[in-house]
């Protein structure tokens, strides 16, 4: 069985071989090289990863995908666009709002048959058409 460990600030993944891979790291400051604040990373992954982690395995893997991108972000402060496919679920929540927490131009893009309800500044909604036996996308922009 999978399980995440806490140990001096790392956020620790021990896979079902029970092999450790280190998700993000807290403790040391400076590898935190995003625009973003150190206290205010911590305090942001902490209430997203209660969103997220519901206790189920879907919620185990949106945490997963969210604490790698959260260490990706972390990085340094540069554009990231990131992709999903599929339903509208709370990771995507969760993304629509941190992502532009580390950059103002990061942007979700969303591919989905059809679009979720509310305001999204930094979400691009792609949708597609099937079109005499092809298919054709168009884009939408975000609500602002």
């Amino acid at each position: 069985m999978s399980y995440f460990t806490f140990n001096n600030g790392e956020i620790i993944l021990h896979d079902v071989s029970n092999q450790p891979r280190s998700l993000v790291e807290f403790g040391n400051i400076a590898a935190n090289q995003s625009d973003m604040l150190q206290i205010n990373l911590v305090n942001e992954v902490n209430s997203n990863l209660h969103k997220l982690f519901d206790k189920t395995a879907g919620g185990a893997l949106n945490s997963i995908i969210y604490l790698r991108l959260v260490a990706e972000l972390m990085r340094k402060p540069q554009k990231h666009d990131v992709l999903h496919f599929g339903q509208w679920s709370p990771l995507d929540d969760t993304l629509a709002f941190t992502l532009p927490k580390f950059n103002a131009k990061n942007f979700l893009w969303y591919y989905a048959p059809v679009r979720p309800v509310g305001k999204f500044s930094s979400v691009n909604f792609i949708f597609a058409e099937v079109n005499g036996g092809g298919i054709s996308f168009r884009k939408t922009n975000s609500v602002r």
